[in-house]
């Protein structure tokens, strides 16, 4: 069973029905009952139309999950046939390294990207090799890229790559060999399984909200039609026949409360019609269809407050849910980055990148970065000055080639300064700020390399003079580790959660915004109430038996419904499973709705695949016509 997926920690799996159509959820059902799923109940998964999202929120996938038996330890001899299949399939007949062994211009390191592409290392770690076999494996296939492990407890080092390009292949291998052969804390499990829960309940309040707001719109329709159509026929009705449907009502409307939930009202809808027959209006229409519309559109009227308040509810559990979603993932988020500092200072992986070229004073440090997006401010350590090419990027700014790299020539090359204050304040400045006089600046002749290790797993790559306000002062060039440049500058990738710094975690589902809509159902349904008030004025209605007929809709919707007389079958429903009328008839409203949209969807797809035939067709004959 290669490529197991795992139900994590804390899931129920009951919640991951909802949603589904029927079928679906017996097809998930199906799959999910041992809270495990294959590679080939996934396909089966897919097929059937549900969300692949559902099962990579809720399951977690367990590389280690081979066949039965076919688990084992490599040895030294299969990692030296790995080697040489890797170099056969990934290395044969490549060109000569361009020149920097950690830039994309080296054949080897593209084609271990090419590696990360086709999954080579979640593979690796699938067929039973050890995280340090997988770095010796990658060593041997790609020498010269300069990765290589240093001990059996799977430490190794890693460049940090020379240029953006460079710098992604390596963070994707190091992103792939954690995933491949890492392991998720117990903490981190638990809040991704919350969140996937959390997430869940988003997924299914959207799904409602939507069939909602598409029952709500169509049912306001059908009242303002019903009214519209009893305002228009009470015009001329004689007040005789007025008065008929006045003494109907009531007096059917007293049997119906009167008889304690024996008659349906339906049937007292059926007992008005009846009353009235042989009564009709000017254009023809019987008077127990227009009286009905009234009742008809009281009662829905009724129906349409209980779906804005339940929009409204939804709505509001969604921005609870939301908000609690963003606490779990900053937590997710802080629990990985933890874990990662926690790895790195147990010497895991030693990733280092060209620190600030700078220098300091008795009341500041200054540090150079090149603003190559022009946002005034420092984006990540790939904008120091020197972070791709070293020293050589300040002697490039020597415009006039006098070996003294001023503030204007800093200024004209993009480069900016970050000034780090005594109490560890930082503000950027322009760099002819600092250098402002013409004597003031780097001396590039009196460049020093050293190598010098200077603790925290930083090196001293080197040094120089500067001046600054006539005064001689010592720079520095260093190598430095990510973790020290994170803990020492503020970056605004981090800040905005970009690049190496975007957010780890199964990530947020979108709640579904229902404010104006709701706002809009809201507004409507004022209006309708306000017709309605006036079609029963138009009949003469009084507000009293206007007020019973609400509370009779009312108490029809609360209804056990435990005995349907005159052609229904009696039901008996069980203590727990007793619901409300309002319930059913929204529960059936909602799949009447579902109905109509999937078949609206099916219209839609085969109406654009008949559209596309139909433009392939088209351009066949144009073709033709050509030939």
């Amino acid at each position: 069973m290669t490529g197991v997926y795992n139900l994590n920690n804390g899931v129920d799996v009951t919640t991951l029905y909802k949603g589904l159509t029927t079928e679906q959820k017996e097809t998930l059902e199906a799959v999910v009952a041992d809270k495990k799923i294959t590679e080939a109940e996934l396909k089966k998964i897919e097929e059937a139309g549900i969300d692949k999202s559902l099962i990579t929120n809720n399951f977690t996938k367990d590389v280690t999950a081979d066949a039965a038996g076919d688990k084992r330890t490599q040895s030294k001899a299969d990692v030296k046939s790995k080697i040489e299949e890797l170099t056969r399939k990934y290395c044969k007949d490549l060109g000569k390294n361009g020149g920097d062994p950690y830039s994309t211009a080296n054949p080897e390191l593209n084609a271990l990207n090419k590696m990360l592409d086709d999954g080579e290392i979640g593979q690796l770690a699938a067929d039973g090799f050890t995280k340090t076999q997988i770095l010796e494996i990658i060593a041997g296939a790609f020498p010269s890229v300069g990765i290589a492990p240093t001990g059996e407890d799977g430490s190794y080092t890693r460049p940090y790559g020379h240029g953006a390009d460079a710098q992604k292949i390596y963070d994707r291998f190091t992103s792939q060999l954690v995933v491949a052969t890492g392991q998720d804390s117990e903490e981190i499990k638990a809040a991704k399984a919350k969140l996937a829960t959390i997430n869940n309940q988003i997924a299914s309040n959207n799904q409602n909200m939507q069939v909602l707001e598409v029952t709500i719109e169509a049912l306001q329709e059908e009242v303002q039609e019903q009214l519209d159509k009893a305002i228009e026929d009470s015009k001329d009705i004689q007040e005789e026949h007025k008065q008929k449907a006045k003494d109907a009502v009531n007096n059917r409307l007293n049997e119906y409360t009167n008889s304690n939930g024996e008659m349906t009202y339906e049937e007292f809808q059926k007992n008005i019609s009846g009353d009235l027959n042989g009564l009709q209006t000017k254009t023809g229409r019987a008077l127990g269809d227009v009286v009905n519309d009234l009742v008809n559109a009281n009662h829905k009227m009724n129906l349409l407050k209980g779906y804005v308040s339940d929009l409204t509810d939804l709505a509001d559990n969604n921005k609870t849910l939301t908000d609690e979603a963003q606490a779990t993932q900053t937590e997710i988020n802080d629990l990985v980055k933890e874990q990662a500092a926690k790895a790195e200072a147990e010497g895991d992986c030693q990733a280092q990148c060209t620190d600030p070229i700078g220098f300091t004073t008795d009341t500041a440090r200054y540090d150079f970065f090149v603003d190559t997006d022009n946002n005034k401010d420092i984006t990540n350590e790939q904008e120091f000055l020197g972070a791709k090419d070293g020293f050589s990027e300040v002697k490039d700014l020597d415009a006039n080639g006098d070996g003294l790299v001023t503030g204007e020539e800093l200024d004209a090359g993009n480069v900016k300064v970050i000034k780090t204050n005594t109490d560890g304040t930082q503000e950027i400045v322009n760099a002819s700020d600092v250098f402002k006089n013409a004597t003031d600046g780097i001396n590039l002749n009196s460049y020093q390399s050293t190598n010098q290790d200077i603790g925290e797993g930083n090196t001293l790559l080197g040094t120089f003079s500067a001046s600054m306000d006539g005064q001689s002062m010592s720079g520095y060039q260093t190598l430095d580790s990510n973790e020290w440049l994170d803990k020492n500058y503020e970056f605004t990738d981090e800040v905005e959660g970009k690049g190496r710094f975007a957010k780890d975690g199964t990530g947020i589902t979108e709640a579904r915004d229902s404010s104006e809509k709701i706002n809009l159902f809201t507004i409507k349904n004022t209006e309708l109430e306000g017709k309605l008030s006036e079609a029963w004025n138009a009949w003469g209605f009084t507000d009293t038996m206007a007020t019973q007929l609400i509370e009779a809709s009312e108490s029809e919707a609360k209804a056990d419904g435990t005995k349907i007389q005159k052609g229904f079958d009696e039901i008996a429903r069980k203590e727990e499973e007793k619901a409300t009328q309002t319930e059913e008839e929204r529960a059936k409203d909602k799949e009447m709705i579902e109905e109509k949209l999937n078949a609206k969807a099916k219209a839609e797809a085969e109406k654009e695949a008949e559209e596309a035939k139909e433009e392939e067709e088209k351009e066949k004959e144009d073709e033709e016509k050509e030939d």
